[in-house]
């Protein structure tokens, strides 16, 4: 655990500072790639939700915009076990989800696949490391008796009117692991380095070949080998968030792991959508009014509609959250602004081009 490294805790849209852009941002890649805006006469903003991580430990954290009043550089161990550990995983459990759904976050490469490591180190909290199993049936009398082997092999001697087994076949069940366990051990072990302040995981007990996993090719035909021979569910989805983590896992880059959005307007709507759809209550007194929790929700959903005047043109509106409910009719629309200057007219003119619809 790097527990003198510092986490520069950031928000979305913010300026780079000149130690943040030093330790982060120090290559013409980032421009290229979009991970920071610049505008012409100002510093440079960042333009990403996410985290970037350094060799060393140190890590930017990049939370939504608005998500704190202000930045900060908080020491690592003043951060564990603090609101700010508390909000980093919950990205990183957003950005699996990303991940997962997306296959790698699609609108930029990110280094590290994140929705595959925490899928190996889910399953190895649920069912251990892959194991195969293999039964040596053995003579003995103390054990776990395989009845139907020794009934159909043992004499019995007759004995007071009783039948005795002179000795039982015993099933012995030996565990030993596979090229599959070699592949989670090496899994863990990249992740445990990257998140080693937030997983805890003893890497003692997972030593691994290196050679073994040189070339990534050659790793991911074996796992497609394996999963020829490997029926059961879980074990077939273990195999393939294997090979998914060997196809993308690219090492670090410049000397960091990248783990980010830079379409996070997007998620964002998601997450408004889903907030109307279990919270929003009703519209009283011009006031708008919230639940905890909705008994029946809402289906706000987005929505387009072709054809809203009499003209030639085709011209259309998309809405982001449209609901309606007997001859009421709510919209609303999901901003990720980094600054709100002036009066949106977009909703008045919502209202009267649909007023007929």
């Amino acid at each position: 655990m790097f527990i003198m490294s510092d986490i520069y805790v950031m928000m979305d849209g913010e300026e780079v500072t000149p130690i943040v852009k030093d330790k982060f941002f120090n290559h013409a890649s980032d421009y290229e790639n979009g991970d920071l805006k610049v505008k012409q006469g100002k510093a440079p903003t960042l333009n990403f939700v996410g985290l970037m991580i350094r060799s060393d430990g140190d890590i930017l954290l990049s939370m939504p915009k608005h998500y704190y009043s202000k930045s900060a550089i908080i020491p690592m161990k003043e951060f564990l076990n603090s609101t700010y550990e508390q909000d980093l995983k919950n990205l990183i459990g957003l950005l699996a989800i990303m991940d997962n759904q997306y296959g790698g976050m699609s609108d930029i490469s990110n280094n590290f696949p994140l929705a595959a490591y925490l899928f190996v180190y889910r399953y190895r909290q649920k069912y251990g490391l892959f194991h195969e199993e293999e039964r040596q049936d053995k003579r003995g009398w103390r054990g776990s008796i395989h009845w139907s082997r020794t009934i159909k092999r043992v004499q019995p001697l007759l004995s007071d009117h009783q039948l005795i087994y002179p000795y039982f076949y015993l099933s012995d069940k030996q565990e030993y692991e596979t090229f599959l366990s070699e592949c989670m051990k090496y899994v863990l072990n990249v992740g445990a380095k990257v998140f080693s302040p937030f997983i805890k995981l003893s890497l003692e007990s997972l030593q691994y070949p290196e050679v073994m996993f040189e070339n990534s090719e050659w790793v991911i035909a074996q796992l497609n080998q394996c999963l020829q021979q490997v029926y059961i569910d879980h074990q077939r989805a273990l195999i393939h968030h294997l090979i998914a983590f060997f196809a993308k896992e690219n090492g670090m880059e410049d000397g960091l792991y990248r783990l980010r959005s830079q379409t996070f307007a997007g998620i964002w709507e998601k997450m408004v959508e889903y907030y109307l759809n279990y919270h929003f209550d009703k519209v009283e007194e011009d006031q708008l009014k919230f639940k905890t929790q909705l008994t029946t929700p809402k289906k706000f959903k987005k929505i387009t509609f072709n054809q809203i005047d009499e003209s030639n043109n085709g011209y259309s509106i998309e809405l982001d959250h449209y609901f309606k409910y007997e001859n009421e009719r709510y919209i609303f629309d999901a901003k990720y602004y980094q600054n709100l200057k002036e009066l949106n007219y977009k909703q008045i003119a919502y209202a009267f081009l649909l007023k007929h619809q």
